[in-house]
């Protein structure tokens, strides 16, 4: 697969490189901190993008009166790779 190649690259390439995965390791343990610290934002609109991604999910189609495509495409793909 695709992915198990470009880990298996990124992998041997942090093994090479020292600065590398000091960097990697920082900005890891900086979005863990985010994560950790900062909850999710739930905001009035926040549902308008979530069903449409639901709805690209479930069905493969997009439909919606006050969205375009782009952010709920985004959160459908992130949702999918999550599981």
């Amino acid at each position: 697969m695709a992915i198990n190649r470009l880990l298996s690259f990124f992998l041997n390439e942090i093994k090479k490189n020292k600065i590398l995965a000091i960097f990697f390791l920082i900005i890891a343990a900086q979005q863990i901190f985010f994560i950790l610290k900062f909850p999710p934002i739930y905001e009035a609109d926040t549902a308008t993008y979530i069903e449409p991604a639901k709805q690209i999910l479930e069905t493969g189609t997009f439909y919606s009166d006050t969205r375009v495509s782009g952010y709920p495409v985004l959160l459908a793909i992130a949702k999918k790779a999550a599981g």
